[in-house]
């Protein structure tokens, strides 16, 4: 699980890393024999007993910085490697109506959105249209609030995802597969809520393998992640995980 990538060491941290660490990932995973995969192809081999790689392993981007699109499109692309890309709609349509393009903390628009998607390695999923906020006194993600009637919390979080996957297909002709919880915050309403809405997958922020199954759809629902930071080699990263 990436979130943002820089050109600059200065900024890197727990949830950025540099153009040159995302490129020795990328290389160490080839050279490992590993293939990253997409959704489509966990939903056939899950669905339709169609096979995976030897050795799969995804990819994902949260949050729908501008520095997926500048720098590490590229590299997936150098690489052939597959990845998945986790937008917010409102920060989308925020940046869609302004030109501000500082690469250290702008969004993807929804250009830059409809360019990644007519990748073949790329694929957009959602990350909820505006459930990305962790304020003190507010709803933290997609967590329901102390005081908030069930049904309330029920209808808020069902319009959210609605009206997502509502502006992904207009955007890009694509329904979206995946929902990556913001904050990896998740419940089994939330979950019942991403089924209803038509999501196959759904990912959260815990840091575990996953095992998934064929004919076995609940396997791909809340599955764990491993958040990358900057400062460790990739080496050390990857073995980590494998131990």
């Amino acid at each position: 699980m990436y979130h943002h990538i820089t050109e600059n060491k200065d900024r890197a941290g727990k949830y950025t890393v540099t153009t040159d660490e995302f490129r020795d990932d990328l290389a160490y995973l080839k050279k490992q024999g590993y293939t990253a995969v997409d959704t489509d192809m966990l939903i056939d081999f899950v669905y339709y007993n169609k096979q995976l790689p030897e050795k799969p392993v995804m990819i994902t981007f949260d949050d729908g910085f501008e520095s997926f699109y500048v720098l590490a499109k590229p590299l997936l692309e150098e690489y052939e490697t597959k990845a998945s890309v986790f937008v917010l709609g409102s920060l989308a349509d925020k940046y869609s109506s302004t030109d501000d393009h500082n690469i250290n903390y702008s969004y993807l628009n929804w250009e830059e959105i409809e360019d990644i998607n007519e990748s073949p390695l790329l694929e957009v999923n959602s990350h909820t249209y505006d459930l990305h906020y962790n304020v003190v006194g507010q709803r933290k993600g997609m967590k329901k609030l102390k005081n908030e009637s069930m049904s309330d919390y029920k209808k808020i979080i069902n319009d959210d995802l609605k009206k997502m996957n509502i502006l992904l297909k207009t955007k890009t002709g694509n329904t979206p597969n995946a929902l990556a919880y913001p904050y990896g915050i998740y419940s089994d309403d939330i979950t019942v809520l991403a089924k209803k809405n038509g999501f196959k997958l759904t990912f959260t922020c815990e840091e575990r393998i996953n095992t998934v199954k064929q004919g076995n759809f609940d396997t791909l629902y809340n599955l764990g992640r491993f958040n990358r930071p900057s400062g460790i080699s990739s080496q050390k990263f990857f073995s980590e995980i494998l131990k």
